[in-house]
């Protein structure tokens, strides 16, 4: 997360030696996308490569299937079912996002690390005596 947030300090210098008002909302969301990337699949977007980055496109594919997904299931069961339109789309962009986060678990589910013990794997804390 550390370096997620250092590579972007060149991008955010760039934007204030320009001294610009600039669109905080892409900024952070390409922020949060590649931390969530790098931590959980171990992929770089390339989000801070330089100031006019394009967001990797399983990003704007899932906030595509967010909108579609709300267009489909409010017209009720029988219209998720059609196989054109807003339900094709659907389905269309969840099989294409599915199949890269698939991927990228595959890689790394490959990597090789030692088989650890279960005990030593995962070990369990009494996280409930801190409780108040």
């Amino acid at each position: 997360m550390q370096n997620t947030v250092r590579r972007s300090f060149k991008v955010f210098d760039e934007i204030n030696a320009a001294n610009e008002i600039w669109n905080v909302y892409q900024y952070m969301l390409k922020l949060a996308s590649q931390t969530i990337g790098k931590f959980c699949l171990g992929l770089d977007f390339g989000h801070f490569n330089t100031l006019d980055s394009p967001v990797d496109p399983i990003i704007h594919n899932i906030a595509a299937m967010l909108v579609l997904n709300k267009r489909v299931t409010t017209r009720g069961e029988w219209y998720r079912a059609l196989p054109f339109r807003d339900p094709k789309r659907l389905k269309d962009m969840q099989r294409r996002t599915y199949e890269r986060l698939q991927g990228a678990m595959d890689k790394i589910d490959s990597r090789d690390r030692p088989n650890l013990p279960l005990a030593n794997a995962a070990p369990t804390s009494n996280i409930y005596s801190r409780l108040p």
